[in-house]
């Protein structure tokens, strides 16, 4: 198993019960439309344990090895589970606020 996917398996290991709890709620609301493709990652780039960027991708071990031209020493840490790109987008906007 390559190290990406180590890190992704460990990613959703530990899923906060929180945000699985939110997801269900909201898909029990019917806000969700589960005809939209979930194909979408929110993900957190860091050095270490700081976050140095934030940012949505269809490939996160493509944009990991981009972000590393930059940062060498980074990785990527998934945010949640996959959803679809108008959630993520939206969710891309509230990081910037940040």
């Amino acid at each position: 198993m390559n190290s990406y996917k180590a890190k992704n398996i460990h990613s959703l290991q530990n899923l906060q019960n929180s945000e699985f709890r939110e997801f269900i709620e909201t898909l029990d609301k019917g806000e969700i439309d589960m005809t939209k493709p979930r194909n979408i990652y929110k993900y957190h780039f860091k050095i270490g344990n700081k976050i140095v960027h934030s940012g949505i991708t269809d490939d996160l071990e493509r944009r990991e090895q981009e972000h590393q031209q930059k940062w060498p020493k980074g990785h990527i840490t998934q945010v949640g589970i996959k959803t679809t790109e108008d959630a993520a987008r939206e969710w891309e906007k509230n990081q910037e606020k940040a």
